[in-house]
């Protein structure tokens, strides 16, 4: 499934614009309400969320040393659930899980004829684990987070295994509340697994395994926005 660019385009619209009419949302409500300024102070938060991750790259290599393109790893929309707990005024640890259905292409060379493309679909699931700073409590509270954990990669064809492989997040953004137990997150985050040296995609093509792995030290560079619905408690 490829993400075409005016798709891409359409999605970021309905986001601005969904922002847009919730931050104006929020803000009415929180003024109409009296509760301008107000400690929100909140032990735990549930943020259901939905993503937009741009396009990464991965390094690749042939299994006996010839060079390949990057691998492009399409664009696409994701969705997730982080689950936050207050330590103190300021900080918080969270738990974070998100997923996208993207495709992996790659530039194949051949021995006895031009090169071509191959691809495969994939998922891509999100398991981490961090701390978030919080600037202020009330409406509206900017933040940090950095986050760590795995990713698990899992292509979805015969005879091609699934890999887990560890990762790390850093992101911020804003979050803002209607009430004292409901809100909006926005995010921006940058994701960066290291797939280290793996065999990625194998098929018999000249009477041997033929693979593709990752080079030594490469990562999946992902950045992504998103937006979330709080429930605080």
């Amino acid at each position: 499934m490829l993400i075409r660019k005016s798709k891409m385009l359409r999605f970021l619209h309905t986001l601005l614009a969904t922002s847009a009419f919730l931050l104006l949302s929020a803000q009415s409500a929180w003024a109409d309400d009296g509760h301008r300024g107000r400690s929100i102070g909140k032990s735990f938060e549930l943020t259901p969320f939905a993503s937009y991750y741009f396009e990464g790259e991965i390094g690749s290599e042939h299994d006996f040393g010839f060079s390949f393109d990057d691998v492009d790893v399409e664009a696409g929309e994701g969705a997730g659930i982080l689950a936050a707990f207050r330590v103190n005024r300021h900080w918080q640890v969270e738990l974070m899980y998100s997923q996208q259905e993207t495709e992996f292409e790659f530039r194949r060379f051949r021995f006895n004829g031009p090169d071509f493309r191959d691809s495969v679909e994939v998922d891509l699931e999100y398991f981490h684990v961090g701390v978030a700073y919080t600037w202020a409590l009330g409406q509206i509270e900017p933040f940090v987070d950095v986050t760590i954990g795995t990713t698990n990669i899992s292509p979805k064809g015969p005879g091609i295994d699934e890999a887990d492989e560890f990762s790390v997040g850093v992101g911020g953004g804003v979050k803002v509340f209607v009430s004292e137990h409901l809100g909006f997150r926005f995010q921006g985050r940058i994701l960066s697994t290291d797939v280290g040296r793996d065999d990625f995609f194998c098929e018999d093509d000249f009477g041997f395994d033929d693979c593709y792995y990752y080079d030594e030290d490469s990562y999946l560079v992902q950045p992504e926005i998103s937006v979330g619905l709080i429930l605080a408690f």
